[in-house]
C-alpha cells in the first residue's frame, strides 16, 4: 500500500469510524459470543472451581464458604459464593451461569479501553480494540466462562486507578484481587511495581509512605484468610491432597518451567509479537519515553507472576498470563504507530491473520495444546455430546468406563445436570480393570506406551473426530 492510499484509508478509517463505535462493536461480538455459548458446559479446572465448589455452597444454602478437601484451593473462594448467590436469585443453569460473567468481560473490556486511552490515539484504539477480538485466550476463556477474566478485570481495573489516584476504588479493586485466587496476589505485587515506576510522581520515600497502606491491607485481607482457614482445616495454602502437584522444583526442574513459562508466551503465533515488540523498543527506546512505560506494564505481571510458579511442580496454563496477552494490543498498536505509514495497513493484516491461525497450532498429543485457550476446543463439545449419546444408547454404565482429565467427572456439576453421568479418573484402577477407555488428544496425560497398548489389544467400538479433535472408545477384550 502506498503512502497515499493509506493517507486515504486512514482519513476514512478515523473520519466515519470512532473509537467508541469500535469499542460498542466488541462488546456487541462479546455479548454475541457468550449467547451463543449458552449451551457449553464448564470445562477444563472451572468444573471444580466453579461448578463443583459453587454448588457446594449452593446446596448449603450460602451457609458455608469452608469448601470439602478435595476442592479446596486455599484462597476464599470469592468466585464459587459469587456463582451460588446468582444461582440463588436467578436459577442454576448453564444459560445464568454464562449470563454472570458478563459483566467482567463488558467490565474488562471498558477498563481495556480506558487503558488504551492512555497510550494511544484515536486511530490506534482501534487497532488495539481489533487485536483484542482476535486474542485466543481471552475469546476462548469467555466462551468457558473462564475465572481468569475476573482476575483480569481486576488488575486492569487497578492499573486504571493509578492514572486518576482513585485511592479507594484501588483499594476496593486491590482487595479482590488479592482475594479471589492465589494468583491474585502476584499480581497486586506487579500492581505495586507498575505504580512505583511508571506512575510514581513523588521521591520514593514519600511514595511508600503515602502509598505502602494501599498494597499492605489487601494482602492483610488475604492473610488473615489465611489464617482462619488453617485454624480450621491444618494446612497451610496447600492441601495435603495436591502437595504432588506443588512439590519444590530440583534445579532441572526450574529451568524446564521457566522454558515452559516461556513457550507459553510464545504460543499462538505470539513469538512474532514479542519479535516486532523488542525490535521496535530497541530502536526507538532512547527517543519514546512512553516505550518504557509499556514495556514495565507488560513485563511486570509476567516476573511477578513467574517468580511465583516457577519454584512448584505445578503445570502452568496460557491463561495464567491473561493479563499480558491483553495488554498485547496496546503494546502492539503502539508500536506499529512508530512504523512508516506505508508499513502499517500490511502489518495490522499480518498479525490478525497470525492471531487468527495462532487458535490452530497443534503439538504433539503428549505436550499440551491448551485447549482450554484456543478456539480449537469448541469441536470437543459436540464430539463429547455424541459419545455421551452413544454410551447411553448401547446401555453401557459409564462408571465403567476411564478417561483421563478433563474428560472424567460428573455431568451434574459440568453441565449443572439434574442426571448423574460419571465418566471415571483413569488413575482410580489398573488399566486392566477397566471395562472401557476413552481416549481423545484433548488430554495430554494418556503415555504414548498406554495408547499403544489400548490401540493393540483392546476393541474399537466407536470413534467420532471433528476438525481437530478425536473421542475413541474402547473395550476391554479380556473383561
Amino acid at each position: 500500500m502506498s503512502s497515499g492510499q493509506y493517507s486515504k484509508y486512514s482519513i476514512f478509517w478515523n473520519k466515519i469510524i470512532s473509537s467508541k463505535f469500535v469499542l460498542g462493536g466488541a462488546i456487541v461480538f462479546f455479548i454475541l459470543l457468550t449467547v451463543l455459548s449458552f449451551r457449553i458446559p464448564f470445562f477444563w479446572d472451572n468444573v471444580s472451581v466453579i461448578a463443583e465448589a459453587g454448588t457446594h455452597i449452593f446446596n448449603n444454602h450460602l451457609s458455608s464458604i469452608i469448601l470439602p478437601e478435595n476442592l479446596d484451593a486455599g484462597h476464599v473462594p470469592l468466585i464459587a459464593l459469587y456463582f451460588a448467590v446468582m444461582w440463588t436469585l436467578f436459577g442454576k443453569s448453564l444459560i445464568v451461569s454464562h449470563l454472570i460473567m458478563l459483566p467482567f468481560v463488558i467490565g474488562l473490556i471498558w477498563e481495556f479501553y480506558k487503558l488504551s486511552k492512555q497510550f494511544l490515539s484515536e486511530e490506534f484504539i482501534k487497532i488495539s480494540l481489533l487485536f483484542l477480538l482476535l486474542e485466543p485466550v481471552f475469546c476462548t476463556q469467555t466462551i468457558l466462562m473462564g475465572y481468569d477474566v475476573i482476575l483480569a478485570y481486576f488488575f486492569f481495573a487497578s492499573i486504571n486507578c493509578l492514572q486518576k489516584n482513585q485511592r479507594i476504588r484501588l483499594l476496593i479493586m486491590l482487595s479482590f484481587l488479592a482475594m479471589i485466587n492465589l494468583r491474585g496476589i502476584p499480581l497486586t505485587l506487579a500492581v505495586f511495581l507498575i505504580h512505583f515506576f511508571v506512575y510514581r510522581d513523588v521521591s520514593k520515600r514519600s511514595f511508600l509512605k503515602q502509598n505502602i497502606f494501599l498494597y499492605f491491607l489487601p494482602i492483610a485481607i488475604a492473610g488473615s484468610w489465611l489464617i482462619f482457614h488453617y485454624n480450621i482445616k491444618g494446612w497451610f495454602i496447600i492441601a495435603p491432597s495436591r502437595e504432588v502437584q506443588r512439590q519444590i522444583n530440583s534445579t532441572a526442574m526450574l529451568i524446564r518451567q521457566t522454558l515452559y513459562i516461556g513457550w507459553k508466551l510464545a504460543d499462538y503465533g505470539k513469538i512474532f509479537f514479542w519479535i516486532f515488540i523488542i525490535l521496535s523498543s530497541v530502536k526507538f527506546y532512547k527517543t519514546d519515553v512512553q516505550i518504557r512505560k509499556i514495556l514495565l506494564i507488560l513485563f511486570m505481571p509476567i516476573i511477578c507472576l513467574s517468580v511465583s510458579m516457577i519454584p512448584f511442580s505445578n503445570p502452568v496454563g496460557h491463561k495464567y498470563f491473561l493479563t499480558v496477552y491483553l495488554f498485547l494490543p496496546i503494546a502492539m498498536a503502539y508500536h506499529i504507530k512508530l512504523l512508516k505509514s506505508s508499513w502499517r495497513a500490511i502489518t495490522i493484516v499480518l498479525f490478525c491473520i497470525i492471531s487468527f491461525f495462532g487458535n490452530f497450532i497443534m503439538y504433539p498429543e503428549r505436550f499440551g495444546n491448551g485447549w482450554d485457550t484456543s478456539l480449537k476446543v469448541l469441536s470437543y463439545f459436540p464430539l463429547k455430546e455424541k459419545m455421551d449419546g452413544y454410551i447411553t444408547e448401547n446401555k453401557i454404565e459409564s462408571k465403567e468406563i476411564g478417561a483421563s482429565f478433563p474428560m472424567f467427572g460428573d455431568e451434574r456439576y459440568s453441565k449443572l445436570s439434574n442426571e448423574e453421568f460419571v465418566i471415571s479418573d483413569i488413575d482410580n484402577k489398573p488399566l486392566e480393570k477397566w471395562n472401557y477407555i476413552i481416549l481423545s488428544n484433548i488430554s495430554n496425560s494418556y503415555s504414548d506406551q498406554l495408547k499403544a497398548e489400548i490401540r493393540s489389544k483392546w476393541k474399537l467400538m466407536q470413534k467420532f473426530k471433528s476438525g481437530q479433535v478425536y473421542l475413541e472408545l474402547y473395550q476391554n477384550p479380556f473383561q
